[in-house]
């Protein structure tokens, strides 16, 4: 069974589309009903009230062919939660998954920022989340995150230096006593948190890896071909 899994989390990253419509929000164990926020204004002489909506907008069948798919790799997903032992790697993936989708549901952009750079950890290091990252770990996973990502070495220059900014910036809001982060760096995690493990879900080098050691064993040897 999917039930101990299902929560915010999974479901959530699962039913996010291309266009990450807010609208298009579902949850299981984490589930937010859809709510009617009411306000009372007053501006002058003028009195007035205004609503809005917020939570589950609209039904979304999980019968429906996106849940499954084998292009976004959600079919690998499904096979993982269903295995009575997931390889290291899996797990990983799966806490990864769950990490993205407690981000999307948060909706202060520090506090989600802090949750997709747990996700990318889960993915690419082998300590646990919440622990300090030496310079030389960030600088592993930075690596190992541009060849898992991207072609070229300008694409891949790039994609390292935009990982070690993050991972300042995560330092920073963590161990540092830094207020907070912008709402493009919480993207930014976003974004490289959901690529990551679409990639280790849907690339074939990566389908026979069991670890994260195997991971980083495997970038290595793109690094020196």
């Amino acid at each position: 069974g999917v039930g101990h899994f299902v929560r915010a989390g999974w479901v959530t990253f699962r039913a996010t589309r291309a266009d990450d419509d807010p609208h298009y929000n579902l949850g299981v164990f984490g589930y937010r009903p859809k709510a009617k926020l009411e306000c009372f204004r007053v501006w002058g002489p003028n009195t007035g009230s205004a609503f809005t909506y917020h939570g589950s907008l609209q039904e979304v069948s999980l019968s429906d062919e996106h849940f499954v798919s084998k292009e976004l790799g959600h079919d690998r997903i499904w096979e993982a939660l269903e295995k009575g032992s997931p390889s290291r790697l899996d797990r990983r993936i799966l806490t990864a998954v769950d990490w993205i989708g407690r981000g999307h549901h948060d909706p202060d952009p520090t506090d989600a920022f802090v949750q997709y750079m747990f996700a990318i950890e889960a993915l690419l290091t082998h300590s646990e989340k919440g622990v300090l990252i030496s310079p030389s770990i960030a600088s592993q996973v930075a690596e190992t995150a541009a060849f898992v990502l991207a072609d070229g070495v300008q694409h891949r220059l790039e994609t390292e230096k935009q990982m070690k900014r993050l991972y300042s910036a995560r330092s920073g809001v963590v161990h540092g006593g830094k207020s907070g982060v912008s709402t493009t760096q919480s993207l930014g995690a976003l974004y490289l948190a959901k690529t990551l493990t679409r990639r280790l879900l849907t690339g074939e080098d990566f389908r026979d890896l069991h670890t994260v050691q195997d991971l980083h064993a495997w970038a290595k040897r793109k690094k020196y071909t």
